[in-house]
C-alpha cells in the first residue's frame, strides 16, 4: 500500500507541474493551476481539507507563473526595443 501512495503522489505533482503552464492569461493560468492543485489534493488527501489546500495552492502557483512569464515577456521586448534603437 506505501508503495501506491509514492507512485499516487509523484503521478499528482507531475500532473500538477504540467497543468500548471497551461493557459495563455492570468485567469487561465490561475484556473488551471487551481484544478491541477485540487486534484493533487484530492489524491494525495482524499478529503474536502485536502482538495481546497490543493486548488489553492495550485491557483498561487498558476499565477506566480503568469507573473514570471509577464516580467520574461517585458525584458524580452526591452532588449529587442534596445536592439533596435542601437
Amino acid at each position: 500500500m506505501r508503495r501506491h501512495a509514492t507512485l499516487s503522489a509523484c503521478g499528482a505533482v507531475a500532473a500538477l507541474l504540467l497543468l500548471s503552464a497551461c493557459g495563455n492569461t492570468a485567469e487561465e493560468r490561475t484556473a488551471t493551476g487551481a484544478l491541477a492543485g485540487g486534484g493533487a489534493g484530492a489524491i494525495l488527501g482524499g478529503d474536502l481539507g485536502s482538495t481546497a489546500l490543493g486548488a489553492a495552492v495550485g491557483a498561487g502557483a498558476g499565477y506566480a507563473y503568469d507573473r514570471y512569464q509577464d516580467d520574461r515577456d517585458d525584458d524580452r521586448r526591452d532588449r529587442r526595443d534596445r536592439d533596435r534603437r542601437d
